[in-house]
Order: C-alpha cells, then sequence, then structure tokens
C-alpha cells in the first residue's frame, strides 16, 4: 500500500461517520424546530382564545380545582419580577438567541436532547411574543385555588419550558451514562 492510498483509507475513516451523521443532525435539527413551532403555535392560540373570551382577571368555571383565568403577568414564572417587562424582554432575547446558537453549532446526538431544545425555544419564544407585543404575558392554567392548593398561573409555554428543562436533565443524565459505558476503565499498577 502507497502512503497516498493509505492517507486516503485514513480519510476516508475519518470523514465517513460525519457523513452518516450530518443527515441524523439535520433530521433532529428539524425536529427541534417543528417542536418549537408546535409549541409557539399552541401557546398564541391558547393565548387568543382566552383574551378573546375571559376579561383580565375572570375564571372559567368560576369555582373549581381546575380553571381558566385570564391573567395578565408583567414578571416572570411564579410571579417573580412583576413589571419587569424590559429586562424579561433582553433576557428572553438571549435566550431565544443561546438556544438558537446552540442549535446551530452544537451537535444535537439524541431526540431527547432534541426535544428539549424544542420545547425551551417554543416555550421562550411564546412567551416573548407576549412581553414584546403587550408588555405582559398571557397566563390563564389556574390549578387549585379554592382547594387549599395554590398553584400560580401558569401557560402553554411556561409547561414547554417546564417540561423541556425536565427533559434536558434526562438528556444530560442518559448521555452521561452511555459515556460511562463507552470509556474503558483505567487499570491501576499493582
Amino acid at each position: 500500500m502507497t502512503t497516498d492510498s493509505a492517507a486516503e483509507t485514513s480519510k476516508t475513516m475519518v470523514e465517513q461517520p460525519s457523513r452518516e451523521a450530518a443527515p441524523q443532525r439535520r433530521a433532529l435539527v428539524w425536529f427541534s424546530l417543528a417542536l418549537a413551532a408546535l409549541i409557539v403555535l399552541a401557546d398564541q392560540l391558547s393565548k387568543y382564545w382566552i383574551r378573546a373570551n375571559l376579561h383580565p382577571w375572570e375564571s372559567m368555571p368560576e369555582n373549581g380545582f381546575f380553571r381558566l383565568t385570564h391573567v395578565l403577568n408583567t414578571g416572570s414564572a411564579f410571579g417573580l419580577f412583576a413589571n419587569q417587562t424590559a429586562i424579561l424582554t433582553i433576557i428572553s432575547v438571549v435566550a431565544v438567541g443561546a438556544l438558537l446558537f446552540f442549535l446551530r453549532h452544537r451537535p444535537l446526538r439524541s431526540g431527547w436532547g432534541s426535544a428539549a431544545i424544542g420545547l425551551l425555544l417554543g416555550g421562550s419564544i411564546g412567551n416573548l411574543i407576549d412581553r414584546a407585543r403587550l408588555g405582559y404575558v398571557t397566563d390563564f392554567i389556574d390549578i387549585g385555588p379554592e382547594h387549599g392548593f395554590r398553584f400560580y398561573t401558569f401557560n402553554v409555554a411556561d409547561s414547554a419550558i417546564t417540561v423541556g428543562v425536565i427533559v434536558l436533565a434526562i438528556a444530560v443524565l442518559l448521555m452521561e451514562r452511555q459515556q460511562s459505558r463507552q470509556t474503558p476503565p483505567t487499570s491501576t499498577p499493582h
């Protein structure tokens, strides 16, 4: 075997995995983007329906464990940072930019990671649209207000972000487990 053919064989062996991985990576990126678009659509349609059918602070039904309550949230999750729309909008833009950068420049290696990025991106964009357009976020899912269990009112975007964080944690744990299985144990000198 000549030096040129050995180099060519070596080059082919190195390039082959990246050629095979490229379609899978593209599919994972498209899955993330499609999931994000679905979340934004569901979030914006549900918020539009709430704004069209309920006055602010009105609930449907008026009583019960689960209600739809039209809430104008000028803060972040759990009512923190009320009346900080400008700062929260900037943070949201940075978060969306970071997620898009990650999606573009970091290889997605699993469906779990792809789902997490899609959920986080869709939820962040959904709430960013409200903040930029309305100056507040429309929340409406109201659980347990009259049964001794009070949970903050939230929306589809908030749910997607929460689930996205959980899925991301699962993705990281699975990736660490897979890497530990692939790493050969180190031998200790006797």
